[in-house]
């Protein structure tokens, strides 16, 4: 049958069946009479609630019929009713019984006689329905009749009435499950006036985000406190030309030749996302087409996600000049990763639909370009790669894709947030991506959140001021400035009363933070009535259970911990006991809130769960949760002997904790702050025990054979030695490095396959790995990430070492000869001695580099880039320097003996060069002592 010959016929309900216990047509001859009875407002609640009581008896048959009558009938009910009470308070005078009992049957005979039809004619305009002007007449008669009104005035009555009938019809349509009606008519229209409210519904949901409560408050929300952030720009999203010599570097964010530069654009982040959308080149990125790929990078806490949700707050509310659909999506809450690197756009928008599906209760079907040509917010890139433990090679695949996605004339533009480190900038298609940083809040901006958050907590002046403020910008501490120019720290800092001139770090402002909370609320504050039995709880036991919980979510599957994980773990036991037991779910809530926790959004019925109010705190107390493993190590018993006897025992206490998952690179930084926090005496005592099981550590591999089954899918045994040999090695170069002054004990011996295996599979760098002596002879190191590692004296002769990341790297008195260092990152590496003899350093980057008394004989050094390097006594005898660019460079009694200058690319402000040969050249080759051009 075609649709337009489609329809459902309704007659009497007597017709239908036995499906209805209490019949709708009753329920309308009450509800007139009930409206007439009264005028007063609190009765008519009363009307109202025996209203929705009687309709909540009727028991509907399953067929469209008898839900057709009831969606319509039940919408006929609720307006009539409305507008008979606006009619009754506007005479200011009741309706007799005895009116009703005499006209009621007028009503009675429109039920039984007149059948309803419900076609697409019916669906276009439901009021023109021959059943619909029959009532609606019979309706105007009874008001005039009943109510005295003139003929003006019940024809005003009855559009009231009609109107009502369109907004009550609308809101039982959208409430039920009508989908057996609709797929049987099947009409256009109402698919498409379904699909527009679903999206306005999804707009409006958008929207509200922005407005939320934030930080834990009830009442101040993000639009309250949000400061609009500036930017830097990722100098590689700029021409050769411009990179190297016409803008100011600001800041090196990274360990490899890319820097972050100044924007050069007069505005905030959010007024460029004019010129991004609008595709100018305000910028000035010189491309042929401006890239409609953004990637969006900040640190923790920075303000990424508050970001995003202004940004589509606005966007929605037409502050942009593009006219076509948004979507934000939390990439966390993805589930088939393996699906998305596949398939992205078809993933995504797969996902976008099942979300809002279970939201709204609606089918959240996209039509054919809706998606594609729209405007992409993908949030928390970071976090997806972290839940799923993603491979580099998928994250660089993905990465590619969305700017391949974003090329396309009728494509998306793409926004894509994420933390620094996650996104491999040497893989970025830079032609198709612009790359861009939050910048850090700046002291006018630090005073204007402070500003707006007093306004909520006036008390916060008791602890944060504008005048301690300008104090931490004067730089005076130590670097603790920066650690209130985001607005989580200073959240913290505001409401926690810490002491930010005893802070050396950012581990130190959190160790801080915790120990206020818990002081604060054992003693002070479990007796405000909402959580008792904690007084009896130690403090120790407390910052136990915080840091149990942190491990739990970062060793699960997700970022947040369930309530039924949370009751059932060990270190809970005691917390439960103290806890009243009557309201346990009330007082559990009330205590992880005041820890900085909040509710996790969980669909369907899903037990209560819980995450941190920022990922940075679980980080922290991760970190702490590691240390104070290690520290059990020195642990001794009532006779003076160690708890841990001997490496066996290290082994089963370390590897449930470190060996299940590879440390994020915020969890890894938080520990090496802690370890350089601590008392000396400690750290001589781990770096001792731990020194003591090396040796059997690496006879058994790092790796308990018997550990399986912990719950979670369990790594690879490779994997485990490596999450777990990575941290020992780390924490026993940290420790080194803290006793520098005090004459620091040697490295234990570490195999060079253990360094290998680390470098090389480890999914982080290899920080502070190694040691003194660290044979690595003809080791294929080719692209490892080695940044900041101490491999001081290792012998790395032969070493295959191409494209291999050793910024920042310790090499001192290292032996690097006819090591293959090609394309190799060296920037600002320790190279004070070491011997490079031979070695190939093709297109090395050694960019203020220490290479002073370097053996440099014989080194391809051709297309090097040396600038600001030191030289000072290195033999660069017979080394070849054709292309290398010597720029500030330090040549002090080089020994250039058989080098050829004349090949250079630069020379221009180098120094140390002998006077006779700086003449020669400057009357040869002047060029080089220019600024150079790019090349």
């Amino acid at each position: 049958m075609p649709v337009h010959e489609r329809k459902i016929e309704i007659a009497n309900p007597a017709k239908l069946g036995t499906g209805f216990d209490y019949p709708l047509n009753t329920l309308i001859s009450k509800a007139l009479k009930w409206a007439g009875a009264t005028i007063n407002p609190s009765d008519w609640l009363k009307i109202l609630a025996e209203l929705v009581e009687g309709a909540g008896k009727i028991r509907l048959p399953e067929s469209r019929d008898g839900k057709a009558y009831y969606w319509i009938h039940l919408s006929l009910l609720k307006a009539s009713a409305h507008v008979i009470r606006l009619q009754c308070e506007k005479l200011n005078r009741p309706i007799s019984g005895a009116w009703y009992d005499e006209n009621n049957e007028r009503f009675q005979k429109i039920f039984e006689t007149q059948p309803l039809v419900l076609d697409y004619k019916f669906l276009q305009d439901p009021c023109a329905s021959p059943f619909l002007v029959e009532y609606f007449a019979g309706f105007e008669a009874w008001l005039t009749h009943m109510l005295g009104l003139g003929d003006q005035d019940a024809r005003l009555a009855v559009e009231q009435l009609k109107e009502r009938f369109g907004q009550e019809y609308t809101l039982a349509l959208y409430g039920r499950d009508y989908t057996e009606i609709f797929s049987y008519l099947r009409h256009e229209m109402v698919e498409d006036e379904l699909r527009n409210d679903i999206r306005k519904n999804y707009r409006e949901h958008l929207k509200s985000l922005y407005h939320q409560p934030v930080l834990n408050e009830e009442v101040m929300r993000l639009s309250d406190i949000y400061i609009e952030p500036g930017f830097y720009l990722h100098a590689h999203c700029l021409p050769e030309k411009d990179r190297r010599n016409g803008r100011k570097i600001k800041t090196p964010e990274t360990n490899r030749e890319t820097h972050l530069v100044e924007s050069g654009f007069k505005g905030n982040l959010h007024q460029y996302m004019q010129d991004f959308l609008a595709e100018e080149d305000s910028l000035a990125l010189k491309k042929k087409q401006v890239p409609r790929f953004m990637i969006l990078l900040g640190h923790p806490g920075q303000g990424k996600t508050s970001f995003c949700l202004r940004f589509v707050h606005d966007y929605l509310n037409r502050k942009y000049p593009i006219d076509k659909p948004i979507y934000y999506i939390r990439l966390r809450d993805l589930q088939d990763v393996d699906a998305l690197f596949r398939s992205v756009e078809e993933r995504l928008k797969n996902h976008l639909a099942l979300m809002e599906e279970k939201r709204q209760k609606e089918d959240f079907r996209f039509q054919p370009t809706e998606f594609s040509d729209a405007m992409w917010v993908l949030d928390g890139f970071d976090e997806l790669v972290m839940k799923e433990s993603v491979r580099e090679e998928d994250i660089n695949d993905f990465c590619r894709e969305l700017a391949k996605i974003s090329r396309d004339p009728q494509g998306p533009h793409i926004l894509l947030t994420s933390r620094l480190g996650y996104v491999d900038e040497k893989k970025i298609y830079w032609h198709d991506t612009l790359v861009l940083q939050l910048q850090e809040m700046p002291l006018e901006h630090q005073k204007e959140w402070l500003r707006r958050y007093k306004a909520f907590h006036p008390e916060a002046e008791l602890t944060l001021t504008e005048a301690g403020l300008d104090e931490l910008a004067k730089g005076n501490t130590r670097g603790v400035e920066k650690l209130v120019d985001q607005p989580i720290l200073l959240h913290m800092v505001a409401t926690s009363g810490i002491d930010l001139d005893k802070a050396t770090n950012r581990a130190a402002i959190y160790k801080q933070l915790f120990d206020r909370l818990i002081e604060r609320l054992v003693k002070r504050d479990w007796d405000t009535g909402r959580v008792h039995g904690l007084e009896k709880m130690k403090e120790k036991d407390l910052r136990k259970l915080l840091q149990e919980i942190a491990l739990a979510i970062f060793q699960s599957p997700y970022e947040y911990i369930n309530e039924s994980e949370f009751l059932h773990n060990p270190a809970s036991k005691q917390f439960l006991v103290a806890l009243e037991r009557k309201n346990l779910q009330d007082s559990l809530k009330n205590v992880l809130v005041a820890f900085y926790f909040q509710a996790v959004e969980m669909e369907g019925s899903g037990p209560a769960a819980y995450e941190f109010l920022h990922k940075s705190l679980q980080e922290y107390l991760t970190a702490e949760k590691i240390w104070a493993t290690f520290l059990r190590l020195t642990s001794q018993d009532e006779e003076d002997e160690f708890s841990i006897r001997d490496a066996r025992a290290a082994m089963e206490l370390l590897s449930p904790i470190l060996a299940p998952k590879s440390l994020s690179v915020e969890i890894r930084n938080f520990l090496l702050e802690i370890i350089s926090n601590e008392d000396t005496t400690k750290n001589k005592g781990i770096f001792d025990r731990l020194s003591s099981f090396i040796e059997d550590f690496e006879q058994n591999d790092y790796l308990l054979r018997y550990e399986y089954g912990s719950g979670f899918p369990e790594p690879a045994p490779l994997e485990k030695i490596t999450n777990l040999a990575y941290v020992i090695i780390a924490v026993l170069s940290q420790i080194r490095r803290t006793l520098i002054s005090e004459n620091p004990p040697a490295m234990p011996p570490i195999s060079s396959n253990t360094i290998l295996t680390t470098a090389t599979i480890h999914p982080l760098p290899l920080v502070f790995a190694g040691g003194e002596g660290v044979g690595l002879r003809g080791a294929d190191l080719r692209g490892a990430d080695l940044s900041q590692a101490d491999l001081s004296q290792a012998d790395l002769s032969h070493a295959s070492l191409s494209l291999a990341d050793l910024s920042l790297a310790s090499l001192s008195l290292a032996t690097l000869s006819l090591a293959t260092l090609r394309n190799a990152f060296l920037i600002g590496a320790d190279l004070r001695g070491a011997v490079l003899r031979d070695a190939d350093l093709l297109n090395a980057y050694l960019s203020g580099a220490n290479l002073s008394g370097a053996d440099l004989r014989g080194a391809d050094l051709s297309g090097a880039d040396l600038r600001g390097a030191d030289l000072r006594g290195a033999d660069l005898r017979g080394a070849d320097l054709r292309g290398v660019d010597l720029r500030v460079a330090d040549l002090s009694a080089a020994d250039l003996r058989g080098a050829d200058l004349t090949k250079c690319f630069s020379l221009f402000k180098a120094k140390g060069l002998p006077g006779k040969i700086r003449k020669s050249l400057e009357a040869s080759h002047p060029h080089l002592f220019e600024e150079p051009k790019p090349k």
